[in-house]
């Protein structure tokens, strides 16, 4: 399966990604500190402007914050998505795909 991550620091969601780390982590000073560096915001042509979403591009976090919420995605496929999608019947075989089976074109050596 292929994925389009282009965009994964631009569209991380705040509040998915502290739940996954809360997850695992306890320490409410450190799920403070990423969830202030997160709202953090940015500046723009001299303008403060907020950050709804995303991690800060070029942040030193931001590489392992965007590793967690997509090994969060990888399970959730592998676990929910392919065993929902891959169960039921055998999907048919074409009778193209059939009749080349039966009948396999000679080699041309």
């Amino acid at each position: 399966m292929d994925t389009d991550i282009s965009d994964c620091f631009g569209s991380l969601d705040h509040g998915i990604l502290l739940g996954i780390l809360a997850e695992k982590i306890q320490d409410q000073r450190f799920l403070r500190l990423i969830r202030n560096m997160l709202k953090a915001g940015y500046l723009e042509d001299l303008e403060y402007r907020e950050t709804l979403g995303g991690c800060p591009q070029g942040g030193v976090v931001s590489p392992i914050l965007s590793n967690i919420y997509l090994h969060k995605i990888d399970e959730f496929v592998e676990q929910e998505l392919i065993p929902k999608y891959t169960q039921g019947e055998r999907p048919r075989t074409k009778p193209e795909y059939r009749s080349v089976m039966r009948n396999p074109p000679a080699s041309s050596h």
